[in-house]
């Protein structure tokens, strides 16, 4: 036996160990090779075209021995150093993080579409520190599952987002839109300026907080109400999304060491505090409506809002029998996406109109035409191309995230998009039939902002924030179509897609459709002078004034008069 060839150097410890310590090494053994007969089985049989492994693909030296490329990724502009390692090593290169963590960068369309494919997604779910993060802050939400627990929750809410849902809450959005209507006039009544400078961010974060508080759970935080003192959750968002709460050393441990060591969530900090008053501040919100509406012996509604799914599923002869404090981690999870990302996006759309004076009036005129009353719901959804166009590249240029992240469960071998003979790169050059090799626990980075703002696919002015490339997508004889990846154009990867796509982005969509609508019926955009405005990464990319250290969006507003 093993252990009495051992025993004689162990003879120092008693029988019983060298026993356990050898078949820990059997065991060991026999697990390492199993993993050796899988993958060689998955090579020999999945594919008979050429095979990329890790160790052959490209990438920049670690600058750190201790934090990788991480340190300078962090302090550079948000995905710039993404963007850097495209152009210099191509579309898959991979870098070191901290701790001597890796990750492999896919700018690959078609090993990205397996990836996220329906038949496929749930093998590659987010990395554990990731799904910490998200358990921290919001508890056990979709954001933070996987697999059947995830597709489950999906399906309860999944008719909150349907079309005719939608529709019956149009109403909410413009409500919400003309509330800051008011408030701006109010503000040019006491004023003697034909022209006022605004932090339209800061509107935007208040119309975002407010619309997703009464459409999904009939709650009124009442931030655009002048009248009212600021919602402390309001405050404690701002709070943590802010650069002057997140932009510090022990801000930056958490972020490059969480894929490594995940438990440092659980380290006291000043990033944890935020996180738990975040949460505990949700909470108390959600249960409060909680309480409310099921306390209701007839409550109004539709049937088909986020609550009362959400209440329905959970009565115990439910199928889906929900507990409450899923119910609230549910409701947290949607108030803090649905918050954050539509609020940034408004901000960024009305500072690219304010900086394209003539796309903003053509803009202007066509939501004004279309109606002497407000858009309807069917002209929101299709009937105003250039605002869908003006939303999509807006997704497209401002990204809110700048990545998404994976992790293999298994061996998997990724489909290569082979590269048009006229497109030269640095680094590996697929051809038809290439697969890249991803052993189980490789870390896989999603580049959005590569993938949305790629010349070999946008073409030459992708670095331009132009809204009437969406409106040649689709049509017939148009060069743009011709030899280009139609594919990525038509599904931006900031919404993510198959069923781990983002569930609210048609929600988003049309609220963003709405706000932009009305804001530009009643008023007009320029620059504010003197401030140069540039991407802060936060929670998201949030526009922010260069030197200072908090988000905001400072525009010169014009009251119209018709």
């Amino acid at each position: 036996m093993l252990s009495q060839l051992l025993y004689p150097n162990l003879s120092f410890l008693p029988r019983f160990l060298v026993d356990l310590f050898t078949g820990f090494l059997i065991v060991y053994a026999l697990r390492l090779a199993l993993i050796a007969f899988n993958r060689s089985r998955l090579l020999r049989n999945a594919t008979t075209g050429p095979i990329v492994y890790l160790s052959n693909l490209p990438g920049p030296k670690s600058p750190s021995w201790l934090w990788g490329s991480e340190w300078e990724m962090y302090n550079t502009s948000p995905g710039q150093k993404y963007m850097e390692w495209y152009h210099t090593f191509g579309r898959i290169f991979k870098f070191k993080g901290a701790l001597g963590s890796s990750f492999v960068t896919l700018a690959d369309p078609s090993a990205i579409h397996h990836i996220l494919s329906p038949q496929h997604c749930y093998e590659f779910p987010k990395p554990e520190g990731e799904r910490q993060f998200f358990y921290t802050l919001l508890g056990k939400g979709m954001i933070w599952a996987e697999g059947l627990t995830h597709s489950r929750q999906r399906k309860i809410l999944g008719p909150a987002f349907s079309s005719g849902a939608l529709a019956s809450l149009s109403t909410i959005f413009f409500d919400s839109s003309y509330k800051v209507v008011r408030a701006w006039n109010t503000l040019f009544e006491q004023s003697s300026s034909d022209s006022l400078t605004i932090d339209v961010q800061r509107w935007a974060n208040h119309i975002s907080l407010d619309t997703i508080g009464l459409a999904g759970f009939s709650y009124d935080f009442g931030t655009l109400d002048p009248n009212r003192p600021q919602h402390p959750l309001a405050r404690t968002l701002d709070g943590f999304t802010d650069s002057s709460g997140t932009h510090s050393f022990s801000a930056f441990l958490v972020h490059s060491l969480i894929w490594a060591f995940p438990a440092i969530l659980r380290i006291p900090s000043n990033r944890q505090k935020a996180l738990s008053k975040s949460r505990n501040m949700l909470a108390e919100i959600t249960n409060k409506v909680w309480a409310e509406r099921k306390a209701l012996s007839n409550p109004q509604g539709s049937g088909k809002s986020i609550l009362e799914l959400l209440l329905k599923a959970e009565k115990p002869g439910s199928a889906s029998n929900l507990t409450k404090e899923q119910i609230a981690a549910e409701m947290m999870t949607l108030i803090f996406a649905g918050y954050e990302t539509t609020a940034t996006i408004i901000a960024w759309a009305l500072y690219e109109l304010a900086t394209h004076p003539e796309i903003q009036e053509e803009l202007r005129r066509q939501v004004t035409d279309i109606s002497l009353s407000d858009p309807s719901f069917e002209d929101l959804h299709n009937g105003l191309p250039l605002l869908s166009a003006v939303v999509n590249e807006t997704l497209r240029f401002h990204p809110t995230f700048m990545q998404i992240h994976r992790e293999a469960s298994k061996d998997s071998l990724l489909p290569l998009t082979p590269l048009p003979q006229e497109f030269t790169q640095t680094g590996i050059t697929p051809t038809t039939g290439t697969h890249l090799f991803v052993p189980k626990g490789t870390i896989l980075i999603l580049p959005i902002n590569i993938m949305q703002s790629s010349e070999d696919v946008w073409g030459p002015d992708a670095h331009i924030w132009n809204p009437y490339r969406w409106m040649d997508i689709g049509a017939t004889g148009k060069e743009a179509n011709e030899s280009k990846q139609t594919q990525w154009r038509k599904d931006l990867l900031i919404f993510s897609t198959g069923a781990r796509g983002c569930i609210g982005h048609n929600f988003a969509k049309l609220e963003i459709k709405t706000v932009l609508a009305t804001l530009l019926r009643n008023f007009a955009f320029a620059p504010a002078d003197n401030n140069e405005i540039e991407p802060l990464l936060s929670f998201v990319v949030r526009p922010k004034v260069k030197g200072e250290h908090r988000s905001s969006l400072p525009l010169k507003i014009t009251r119209l008069n018709y």
